[in-house]
């Protein structure tokens, strides 16, 4: 059955402080000191418009740890949910994860905290009504835009309890799901490609980069990714320079930091390379305790493989 609605109304019915607003990101903003942001597991973020046969641009809802409650109100509402697995129910049914479902009027749909992995996406079938801020719907807390791209969204980036998601809805999709096989596995220990600088590293850091096992520390969020482990002994001095996603910062500690997507447009420390973009989504669902391996990956390999992802996901 195909409904059309011109308007449906999605009620927050608990604090909701890690749920934000994503789509692909804001580019070509770093000129005037605003991050990127965007989905920062873009391989579940692309599979959650999919399910959805929306745009490819879409905004959606990014869940860091779980815990949401979401009441649907008035209208039928088709929407999907990827990443992390976190149990999602409504009415004491469970749902499968990885698929599209229609949410009926009044149906509160619940999400528990993640099995493994760290963030959940909810695609919502239509158009979530928020605001553009230089060409990109995604909040970003270090930016100070959050309360400009919705208003029930504090500065910290939280919803309320209590805050209102409205929605333009269209004809639904067919009913469907991600095939197993390409389901990603979410563990506590990740393998992350790296694009080295060769000449910031001497051949001994180098080896120690990439035979060393790193754990995540508490001091994670959607700008970095701080380890713990072995320090990286670097002797280059520079001044504060631009700095890309994905960029591994060494700091006088020794202790490698990982940029994602909201970090800083300059800094001072030495980046030392890059992780691959693909397995950016890798270290977006890595979680406190979680170790990382890192191993080194040739540019004409990374690149390869990441256009191939563009033509299947990122083009119209």
């Amino acid at each position: 059955m195909v409904y059309i609605h011109i308007m449906s109304i999605i009620k927050f019915n608990n604090n909701a402080p890690f749920v934000t607003i994503k789509d692909l990101g804001r580019f070509n903003s770093g000129k005037y000191g605003y991050s990127q942001s965007g989905a920062l597991d873009l391989y579940s973020y692309c599979m959650a418009n999919s399910l959805l046969n929306n745009p490819i641009n879409a905004p959606v809802l990014e869940i860091t740890h779980g815990n949401l409650k979401l009441l649907f109100q008035e209208k039928h509402t088709q929407i999907s949910i990827t990443g992390a697995d976190v149990s999602p129910h409504t009415d004491n049914t469970p749902i499968k994860m990885w698929s599209n479902m229609i949410m009926k009027p009044n149906q509160e749909l619940t999400l528990n905290s993640p099995k493994q992995g760290l963030r959940t996406y909810i695609g919502i079938k239509g158009s979530i009504e928020v605001n553009r801020i230089l060409g990109s719907v995604s909040t970003s807390a270090r930016d100070n835009l959050n309360h400009l791209i919705h208003k029930d969204i504090n500065p910290y980036g939280a919803f309320m309890k209590g805050a209102l998601l409205k929605v333009k809805t269209t004809s639904f999709a067919s009913l469907k799901k991600i095939a197993p096989d390409k389901i990603p596995t979410y563990q506590n220990h990740w393998k992350v490609g790296v694009i080295l600088r060769e000449s910031y590293l001497s051949k001994s850091e180098s080896y120690s980069l990439f035979n060393s096992q790193f754990k995540v520390s508490n001091h994670y969020n959607a700008m970095s990714i701080i380890l713990e482990g072995k320090s990286i002994k670097i002797n280059q001095k520079i001044i504060s320079h631009g700095i890309p996603l994905g960029g591994i910062q060494i700091p006088p500690n020794g202790q490698p930091i990982i940029l994602m997507h909201e970090h800083q447009t300059i800094g001072g420390y030495p980046v030392i390379g890059c992780v691959c973009k693909l397995d950016l989504q890798k270290c977006a669902q890595a979680k406190t305790g979680d170790t990382i391996i890192f191993y080194p990956k040739p540019l004409k390999q990374a690149q390869k493989e990441f256009l191939e992802f563009q033509e299947k996901w990122l083009m119209p």
